[in-house]
């Protein structure tokens, strides 16, 4: 890539290559890592937390495939992202006379960062990478070159992402679990009724995610643009080919189990005993609870009066006082048939949570490299696939770590989810934020996960949710910004003062 750089100032070079600035790099690096490492704690819990709370995958196995995809979303298509941050946040141009004073920006930015979602993830609260970073940026740029350097009208969409994020995937997210709930999950028999319509749900998936993800790679190309209804018309033939093999070939396989290993259906047979076993949350005790109470049907009969029931077609959780949702009982044929489609949900959000947070986090250290090599401020960023990668290792290794923490919340702790609800929950979020991010509409992926969670929580007789909780996770959204803000406003003041000489 040719560099473009603005040499209508004169650029102190001796200041890039002395030693006392090679430090701010060196430190740059390593609170990048720390910032990579808070955010594989805090935000990868968007993208596999309903799905570990529906005890659909493991914890182990969503760290697994959370190391891999949200890698690869980094690598593939974080460029675009880490640009848009710069462009629309930050105006370099400002900084043209005063690199070393940049450098010390973004370490400040670096810093407040990591500070913030180590404290949330500390609290177990869900808070947004993107708001986090803007609101670096915002403090910094108000000590160095004060208001003409805030974007005001960015600031004002993530204002109003603040409330449109959650309405918009809770209502999408409500609407697609009433669908399942009347053609699958509430059926007499919820097995073969899910297969008749198995290859629409798995074409509706990958149209929405292929529109996705092809709508963010078309960033890549500079030289063309991709005209849209190409992209739609690739788009919905990977849709309608997948549907095509889940009709011949999966649908089938499916089909030659008997229905009869799938016998739980009346929830009201359990009692406490099996009830309790669910605390263990292995999937397969769904079954074993079955063939048992079975058993006991005749002798002990109805025993459901120590836990609650909720509306939503053979959902079954159970609470402590003050605790929130903790377990949760599903019909397997059910779960066979949307289990699945919640686990091809959750990789592609991984992978689009890679290419957007990923970026997010190494941002401010794609600015430092790139003044730090070519001894200027450049007008055009140069970015390079391994600092995505040295992005997605920190990820990784805070998401294996502490990632426990904020899964639990997303997961178990606002309500009680199953694999339906998960699946709405996964779709109705990615769907929204595609259709909010090309029409223009301020969105956070953060807060559509959650409102989506809390929306299917309020959708039978609104006992399932945890409103303390969901009190304290939106008070952490609000602060997120200014407090950042300020701290990296606090940060720079200080840095400008210990580090940089005295003009």
């Amino acid at each position: 890539m040719i560099m473009a750089f603005d040499t209508s100032t004169s650029i102190n070079i001796n200041l890039l290559i002395q030693s006392d600035v090679v430090w701010i790099l060196i430190v740059g690096f390593l609170i990048a890592f720390v910032l990579s490492f808070a955010v594989g704690a805090n935000d990868v819990a968007n993208s596999f937390g309903t799905s570990v709370g529906a005890n659909v995958l493991s914890l182990r196995q969503a760290f697994c495939l959370a190391t891999i995809f949200e890698t690869l979303g980094a690598v593939l298509l974080g460029s675009a992202v880490a640009k848009t941050i710069s462009a629309e946040v930050v105006n370099l141009s400002l900084y043209n006379s005063t690199p070393e004073v940049l450098m010390v920006g973004q370490l400040a930015v670096l810093t407040a960062c990591a500070v913030w979602l180590l404290i949330a993830t500390a609290l177990k609260l869900p808070v947004s990478t993107t708001h986090s970073i803007v609101g670096a940026m915002v403090g910094f740029q108000l000590v160095t070159v004060g208001t003409s350097g805030v974007q005001w009208r960015y600031l004002f969409y993530i204002a109003g992402s603040w409330i449109i994020s959650p309405i918009l995937a809770g209502g999408f997210a409500a609407f697609l679990n009433f669908i399942l709930l009347y053609t699958i999950v509430k059926k007499e028999d919820p097995f073969h009724s899910g297969l008749k319509t198995l290859p629409a749900w798995y074409g509706v998936v990958i149209l929405v995610n292929a529109l996705s993800i092809l709508l963010s790679a078309q960033n890549w190309f500079t030289t063309f643009e991709i005209p849209w209804y190409v992209i739609v018309a690739v788009s919905v033939g990977c849709a309608m080919i997948t549907s095509f093999i889940v009709c011949i070939i999966v649908v089938p396989q499916l089909g030659n189990y008997d229905n009869e290993i799938y016998p739980l259906t009346n929830y009201e047979q359990l009692t406490p005993e099996e009830d309790r076993e669910t605390d263990s949350h292995n999937p397969s005790d769904a079954i074993n609870a079955s063939e048992s109470s079975n058993k006991s049907q005749e002798t002990k009969g109805t025993n459901s009066s120590s836990t609650k029931q909720l509306d939503n077609g053979g959902l079954r959780s159970k609470q402590d006082a003050g605790q929130g949702p903790r377990t949760v009982r599903e019909d397997p044929a059910v779960k066979k048939i949307c289990g699945p489609l919640q686990i091809l949900s959750a990789v592609f959000s991984a992978f689009a949570h890679g290419s957007n947070d990923v970026s997010n986090s190494v941002a401010p250290l794609i600015v430092l490299w790139n003044v730090y090599s070519y001894r200027a401020v450049p007008s055009e960023l140069d970015i390079s696939v391994w600092m995505f990668l040295y992005g997605g290792f920190g990820l990784s290794v805070g998401l294996w770590i502490l990632g426990k923490r904020v899964i639990d919340t997303v997961g178990e702790r606002i309500t009680t989810l199953s694999s339906s609800r998960g699946f709405a929950i996964e779709l109705g979020s990615a769907a929204v934020v595609l259709m909010a991010s090309n029409i223009g509409i301020p969105i956070s992926t953060t807060h559509s996960k959650i409102g989506a969670v809390a929306a299917l929580g309020c959708f039978g007789n609104g006992e399932g949710v945890n409103l303390m909780l969901l009190c304290n996770i939106a008070v952490a959204w609000l602060v997120t910004l200014p407090f950042v803000a300020g701290l990296s406003a606090f940060i720079t003041y200080i840095f400008q003062l210990s580090i940089l000489p005295a003009n």
